[in-house]
């Protein structure tokens, strides 16, 4: 996230924002503007009921007044539920949508079947279906091989994808699960062996595309291995994209599609998560996910992808059907691509746990709310059934997103007498309560039965302290509790780790990190399904900057997973929630850590300004350590890393080639010019008070307004309120300050804290 600082414009994810707010909530007094990017993002998912509460919480503040909130979307439905959106974001006041019909594509949707010799491809025109009866042709077995080409779902997606490219398109292969994206991109390595596809990759590219490329593949080597599928795919002219990779390399990837270097991309759910990937062609690998279909917003999300604006005047969306069986099950899900549910994700989740608790109680109304209301076995998890052994596991899920919701919600000081009265107050005029209310009585007492009872659950069963802890560190109900439980001894371990770090005693500073894992590592959502051999030994060689190659040895998927799933994301988030929750709950003050555990985990280097160099950028974890090593950086923050970036020694390094490495020297050229020169001193701080002539009534002390042309003072909403007695000479813009009252003085003053002088 951008900092918000004198800046207009801030450019974060809801995740982000979200933390950001829970830690601070008067980042915002200053915003006057917030825009949604996938606004339509509504639902029962962990990210879509996150995202509506956010939305609920911004509306609610004191200060929501003074902000607009402008909602993006190409996938609003129309009548009572758009209705109740707008409604939701205007507060109600008086005001219609902007909408328009136009698209910069056209999509059509289609199927590729196979059909024991052939693949016949059909698709959709209005009422018509139009078909190419012989799209692909079997192909004999070649070599040892006997059976022919292709034998399976795998073989047959990407002779589909081989077959587009050929006419000209550029290809999108989505997984509806992760795992499934490697084995892919394996399978298409041992076709071009066999002689079945040949290399996409243009014969011909310029110097400046070249260079990108070979990067590319550097970045993949350095942090995957040479032989990983996702780096071999390269020279295949195949991009593989999912969560689990280094996000150098992700990086790295993505400008090769920019480039239109690569045709083709093997991509997981990822993309349904607001990944910037298009392609001409979208082909559906699978629809199903642990035996459903992939949810109907899910399908709409990723089909989105199928068509580049004005590149493409359409965009195909394609199912893959090696076994001739989709037909009804896409076409269902084609259905629902013409509409677009957004109903509250809170209530649409409150009503699915009814669903499964009803079956437990079997009922009138007065049974099933006596039963949510007064019983702690309606929070246990309905015994599993052979349609559905994932029962269990989708109830904690669906529990852990309520409780969440509570949590950011309603004041954890609130007594549990007044429950009830504050989650009608919070939740006044918002989305759950417009769902609520087109629904029956019935609906509408069950869903309030759940909604309270889980809501009384937490409040019996935790102090204030533990709910505020599980809020702002961003956990479950469930989770504050257990980390609650084991907070002296993570706290301990998590400020002895951050001192050593700092002092430079690496061992004992692992040792502890280690200890903190092991104990993080069994509490959900930080814990792990498996253990790769020796994943202790692998956690200490990252720490000490060991490449992922020579830490392998011959197992990169396995490690690369575990790095990047286990340390980079799940321990990283139980170091950070530990730091919130210890200093939200009292037990510690914010001084007592540095993050440079959270750093060391993430970056894969002991060696702090190394991760400085990671974090602002630069691709290459051995770049960022030979750096540092090379010429002595021992810089805490970027102020201070720019500085040394150009100071006389660093830059003569620059102009070498072969600095830091040879195959790194034009990554960190790259990284030193984006980062930029002008840059180096903009940041220093100037206070500043003078008295204001207002226009009217001043505004009381605290407020923030904005300064423009160093005179001018408007509110946040730019109306003119006053101007400054002494201007502000040289600001070169527009800066945002708040009205103080100096001591001694009765006019209120404007205090300024320019981030942006010179």
């Amino acid at each position: 996230m951008d900092s918000l600082g004198n800046r207009d414009i801030v450019v974060t994810t809801p995740e982000k924002l979200d933390f950001a707010l829970r830690n601070n909530p008067e980042l915002l007094d200053a915003v006057g503007l917030i825009v949604l990017d996938e606004g339509h993002s509504i639902g029962v998912e962990e990210r879509e009921v996150r995202y509506e509460v956010l939305v609920q919480r911004l509306l609610k503040r004191e200060d929501a007044s003074q902000r607009r909130i402008v909602c993006l979307s190409a996938l609003l439905p129309t009548g009572e539920e758009l209705n109740d959106f707008v409604a939701w974001l205007r507060h109600d006041e008086p005001g219609e949508p902007v909408t328009s019909n136009w698209q910069a594509t056209r999509r059509r949707y289609g199927q590729i079947v196979w059909q024991g010799d052939r693949a016949r491809l059909t698709f959709r025109v209005d009422a018509e279906r139009p078909f190419v009866p012989a799209f692909i042709t079997a192909k004999p077995g070649l070599g040892q091989r006997r059976t022919p080409f292709p034998k399976n779902g795998q073989e047959f997606t990407l002779a589909s994808a081989w077959r587009f490219v050929e006419q000209g398109q550029t290809v999108l292969i989505y997984c509806p699960i992760k795992k499934s994206v490697e084995p892919l991109a394996a399978v298409a390595l041992t076709l071009k062996e066999q002689g079945y596809l040949d290399s996409l990759l243009p014969r011909e590219l310029s110097d400046e595309k070249r260079q990108h490329f070979t990067e590319a593949v550097n970045i993949g080597t350095e942090w995957l291995g040479a032989y990983h599928p996702a780096v071999q795919c390269l020279e295949l002219g195949i991009a593989v994209h999912h969560g689990s990779l280094p996000r150098p390399f992700q990086r790295a990837v993505e400008r090769l599609l920019r480039d239109q270097i690569l045709k083709v991309t093997i991509a997981s759910p990822t993309l349904a998560q607001g990944l910037n990937l298009s392609a001409t062609t979208l082909l559906f690998h699978s629809i199903y996910r642990n035996r459903k279909t992939i949810p109907p917003e899910e399908f709409i999300n990723v089909a989105g992808r199928a068509g580049r604006a004005f590149v493409d005047v359409e965009g195909q969306v394609v199912c893959i059907d090696f076994e001739n069986k989709l037909g009804r099950a896409w076409e269902g899900l084609v259905q629902a691509s013409q509409k677009r549910d957004v109903k509250s994700g809170l209530f649409r989740l409150v009503m699915q746990l009814c669903l499964q608790m009803q079956a437990k109680v079997r009922g009138n109304m007065e049974q099933f709310i006596e039963y949510v209301t007064g019983n702690r076995a309606a929070w246990e998890p309905p015994a599993p059934t052979d349609d559905d052994e994932n029962l269990q596991h989708i109830w904690r899920s669906e529990l852990v997103r309520l409780d969440s919701a509570i949590l950011a919600l309603i004041s954890h000081d609130v007594d549990v007498n007044d429950l009830a009265r504050a989650l009608d107050d919070v939740l006044e005029g918002s989305l759950w309560q417009r769902s609520l209310q087109r629904g029956s009585e019935n609906v509408q007492l069950a869903a309030k039965a759940v909604l309270n009872g889980r809501a009384k659950f937490i409040w019996d069963n935790s102090t204030p302290l533990q709910r505020k802890g599980a809020f702002y560190a961003g956990v479950s109900f469930d989770t504050g509790v257990q980390l609650s439980t084991r907070a002296a001894e993570l706290n301990s371990l998590l400020v002895a780790s951050d001192a050593e770090f700092l002092a430079g005693d690496v061992e004992n500073a692992i040792t502890h990190t280690l200890e903190f894992a092991r104990i993080a590592f069994a509490i959900a959502p930080f814990d792990l399904e498996e253990f790769p051999a020796g994943w202790e030994n692998i956690i200490r060689q990252w720490i000490l900057g060991y490449s992922l190659a020579d830490i392998a040895g011959g197992i990169e998927s396995e490690v690369v997973s575990f790095v990047e799933n286990a340390l980079v994301y799940k321990l990283v988030w139980a170091l950070e929630a530990i730091r919130v929750r210890a200093i939200a709950a009292g037990e510690l003050d914010e001084d007592s850590f540095n993050g440079f555990t959270a750093m060391a985990v993430e970056t894969g280097t002991n060696l702090y300004a190394a991760s400085l160099l990671i974090h602002c950028g630069l691709a290459s974890r051995a770049a960022a350590i030979k750096a540092v090593n090379d010429e002595n950086g021992d810089f805490t923050d970027t102020r201070e890393m720019r500085r040394w970036i150009f100071s006389p020694a660093v830059k003569r390094r620059t102009f070498d080639a072969n600095w830091p490495t040879p195959t790194t020297g034009s990554l960190w050229r790259d990284f030193v010019d984006g980062l930029g020169r002008e840059t180096l001193e903009k940041w220093d701080e100037t206070n500043f008070e003078t008295a204001i002539n207002w226009h009217a009534e001043p505004l009381r002390a605290g407020t923030p307004v904005r300064i423009k042309n160093g005179k001018a003072v408007f509110s946040i909403k730019w109306d003119p309120v006053g101007e400054l007695l002494q201007e502000i000479s040289d600001t070169g813009g527009v800066f945002v300050a708040h009205v103080t009252l100096v001591m001694g003085s009765q006019t209120p003053l404007v205090g300024i804290r320019i981030s942006a002088g010179q």
